[in-house]
């Protein structure tokens, strides 16, 4: 199953409309960026521009996907630092203080990133412009150590 991330107007007889949050279901690459699927929410099956769409992967999914990256001595673990704070806005979010430590980072679309806050020992998601591959920071902003000492007291 996918879902609609983008407005699509159909321009010819054999496309569909899209409208963001629709599900699309037996989707087929027709080649040159288009795809043919049906659209669950119109009732209507043609074809629409592949990247107007996304894998739509659960929250459970994710976390899975992520578990099942096996750490081997010969692989490389790609480590990130937070570059910005962020308090979790859902329960699928993770906060992050300046400094912490993101491993399993993987990009779930949109500006949005998954993984483990290694600080926390949390797993979830957060905008992807907040960490930065392979950075040092050597202190933590004043105001995620207040939000912190907030958050456990």
């Amino acid at each position: 199953m996918f879902k609609v991330i983008y407005n699509y107007k159909a321009s010819i007889d054999t496309a569909i409309n899209l409208s963001v949050g629709d599900k699309i279901s037996n989707v087929e690459d027709v080649g040159n960026g288009w795809s043919m699927g049906h659209n669950v929410s119109s009732g209507k099956t043609g074809t629409f521009p592949t990247s107007y769409i996304a894998k739509n992967l659960t929250f459970k999914d994710k976390v899975k996907r992520m578990s099942r990256v096996r750490k081997t001595t010969d692989q490389l673990e790609i480590m990130y630092k937070a570059i910005y704070a962020y308090q979790a806005d859902t329960d699928t979010d993770i906060n992050l203080c300046v400094g912490d430590t993101i491993s399993n980072v993987e990009d779930v679309g949109n500006g949005w990133s998954m993984g483990h806050n290694k600080s926390s020992g949390k797993t979830g998601t957060f905008p992807t412009s907040y960490i930065a591959k392979n950075l040092t920071l050597k202190t933590r902003s004043k105001e995620c150590q207040w939000r912190r000492r907030r958050l456990t007291h």
